[in-house]
């Protein structure tokens, strides 16, 4: 058996490996003036150019350039602030923000043209600008700028990429405008949540713009109207049971209909605008409010629910519409009172359509191949969208594949019922953190499906609880999803080819086969080995030998090991890149040793078994990875490798 499932394995491989011989480059879309140069024999006449009364993203931006500019370069341009300077076509200055000069040649993007956060570049004369309708947006067109002159790319954590020793820098001739495909994009990843250069170097919101709601940021619904406040007998002034769900044995949820009762459903209504109103006020950079189920299946059994749900199709996600569509009006409202007009701006009430709430209400017709909304009644005000945590999917497969029929109509249905949707996808294994879970030809079909269907919030959930380096290939998914987070259309086999070519120093090769052949494993695991997928929240324990060959555990231990031998070559000409690299074939180690330990713990020599236990050990201590799992910690783990 184990001979047939190696042969399958090595034919899949073979085709694998010939399909991804043709590597996608980068397109240069700008035009490259090779008479003109930013730097030339190893100099510039060039500076950085900052309005005088540039903010803190602008002053990060010249400083994030000279970075990385100076340690491809060698040289640092001058920062310069525009006061009281000239300007002409002459002028050698990569201008950044909305200068006077920029002004003077009328070089400015809408927020239409370019989103909330996106960027323009543009040349006049000697001089580049860089311009956006938001400061964040003028950084993020710098990193792009510097991915254009000297190759920058950020690869996560403190890995990046620069030619190395440039002399000469070409001027290039641009008049791009780059939009985001989702104007609102926050890490899942608990390194990147935990790191605001790796969130601005990801291109990702520098705070979240959910508001927390009695410190809760997701599954709020009970701290809108916590049971200690209205639902305690002693309380009888404040008592309302009829607020919360009914049946069952514990209380976990709400019932959005206040049992029928429209006037007990209006102060229920105001109550939790209570608890909004300080939210709002106390976080005037935030633009959405989450107002979520709590976290499991229980839902509110009493015949007002039950009659709403038959109304609409069997989707109890109907009143919860009509609520918070109640919520949003009382909170417009209050923009346009004395007290709550400083605080006004656009809010966003994001819901999670999860679990019971995953069937918007909607019908579908064979005729057109399309969903139609059952009543107007339910129709999401402009204000109001579902963000889908559909748990019914599987996401190791695209959206589109059959499998996932079900999560894909449940989308297609909510674009039909809401303006806007937002995301909430499932990218790791909860279970086990340190176990690969294979996304990796699924994640475009999952962004580009979204974006089609209205999404203006890009979010995966990851290894969020996680702070340390993350293995199981963790570090080239945080790359793709930012980086579909930013372009859902943007070449994606490039993008895969790029980070082995950059991120692994000059062992890329070498890191790439293993992660050709971990890919071949994958999918004749889906196909042919039971029990490897499942649903996202029901994620299965792939956690045993039939999934994992000793034989190929062992293989790609030995060609880490290659790897690293590999990179000592460059290790006295670039040290930088050498430790990062270092680094990240490291990182890798950890999910191999991790398997061949749980799993054939009892086949190794007893030499061999002390060596593979102290390397994983000294690997997990190295990196600080602290969790097994999601709520797991890495302790008794830890614990079992010490042990003699």
């Amino acid at each position: 058996m184990k001979r047939v499932l190696f042969k399958a394995i090595t034919i899949l491989l073979v085709c694998f490996m010939l399909f991804g011989m043709v590597a996608c480059k980068k397109t240069n879309e700008q035009k490259v003036d090779t008479t003109r140069f930013i730097m030339k024999d190893a100099v510039s006449d060039y500076k950085l150019l900052v309005p005088q009364d540039g903010d803190a993203n602008i002053m990060l931006a010249a400083s994030e350039f000279n970075t990385f500019f100076k340690e491809s370069t060698g040289y640092a341009l001058p920062i310069v602030k525009d006061s009281g300077l000239t300007f002409d076509k002459d002028s050698k200055y990569i201008s950044l923000g909305q200068t006077s000069f920029a002004e003077q040649q009328s070089v400015s993007v809408t927020t239409e043209a370019a989103g909330a956060n996106g960027y323009k570049l543009y040349s006049f004369g000697n001089s580049i600008f860089v311009v956006s309708p938001d400061s964040t947006g003028v950084l993020y067109g710098t990193y792009t700028l510097l991915n254009y002159l000297i190759d920058y790319e950020f690869l996560g954590h403190e890995n990046f990429y620069v030619e190395s020793n440039v002399s000469e820098v070409p001027f290039i001739e641009f008049n791009l405008i780059d939009k985001p495909s989702f104007d609102y994009r926050y890490p899942g990843e608990g390194i990147i949540i935990n790191s605001m250069s790796s969130r601005n170097r990801f291109r990702y919101f520098q705070s979240r713009p959910s508001m927390p709601i009695n410190g809760q940021l997701g599954h709020t619904s009970m701290y809108f109207l916590p049971t200690s406040k209205y639902f305690d007998e002693n309380k009888p002034e404040s008592y309302h049971p009829e607020w919360y769900m009914m049946g069952g044995d514990k209380v976990t949820q709400l019932c959005y209909t206040a049992r029928g009762n429209e006037e007990d459903l209006n102060a229920m209504v105001q109550a939790a605008f209570l608890e909004l109103k300080p939210a709002i006020i106390n976080n005037p950079k935030c633009n959405f409010v989450n107002f979520s189920l709590s976290d499991d299946s229980r839902w509110c059994k009493c015949s007002a629910c039950a009659e709403n749900k038959e109304k609409y199709g069997g989707a109890y996600s109907a009143a919860v519409i009509q609520f918070l569509n109640k919520l949003c009006d009382v909170t417009y409202a209050w923009f346009e009172t004395e007290e709550g007009a400083p605080h006004e701006r656009e809010i966003y009430f994001n819901f999670y359509a999860y679990m019971t709430l995953e069937q918007a209400p909607a019908t579908y017709d064979e005729k057109t191949d399309k969903y139609k909304i059952i009543s107007e009644d339910v129709r999401c005000n402009e204000h109001v969208i579902p963000q889908l945590a559909l748990t019914n999917a599987n996401y190791m497969l695209p959206l589109t594949a059959e499998k996932n029929s079900t999560a894909y109509n449940n989308m297609r249905a909510w674009a039909c019922v809401s303006e806007h949707v937002m995301s909430y996808m499932y990218v790791v294994s909860y279970r086990d953190f340190n176990v690969p879970y294979d996304v990796f030809s699924a994640l475009p079909d999952w962004y580009q499906k979204y974006y089609e269907n209205g999404c203006v919030y890009a979010y995966s959930l990851g290894a969020h609880t996680e702070l340390a380096i993350p293995t199981g290939w963790s570090n080239l998914r945080i790359y793709l999803v930012s980086n579909l987070s930013w372009d859902c259309y943007a070449d994606y086999k490039g993008l895969i080819d790029n980070f082995f070519d950059k991120a692994y120093g000059n062992a890329g090769d070498i890191m790439q086969q293993i992660f050709n052949e971990y890919r071949v494993l994958s999918e004749y695991n889906e196909k042919h080995v039971s029990g490897y997928v499942s649903s996202a929240i029901n994620v299965s324990n792939v956690r045993f030998e039939k999934f994992w060959p000793k034989s190929l555990l062992i293989r790609w231990q030995g060609m880490i090991e290659d790897a690293l031998e590999k990179v000592e070559e460059i290790k006295d000409i670039s040290p930088r890149v050498y430790e990062s690299a270092k680094t990240y074939i490291t990182s890798e180690r950890v999910w191999i040793n991790y398997l061949l330990y749980n799993l054939y713990e009892a086949t190794f020599e007893q030499q061999d078994l002390y060596n593979l236990k102290t390397v994983l050990y000294n690997d997990i201590t190295f990196f600080g990875l602290s969790k097994i799992a999601e709520d797991g910690s890495n302790a008794a783990l830890l614990a079992k490798l010490l042990a003699k």
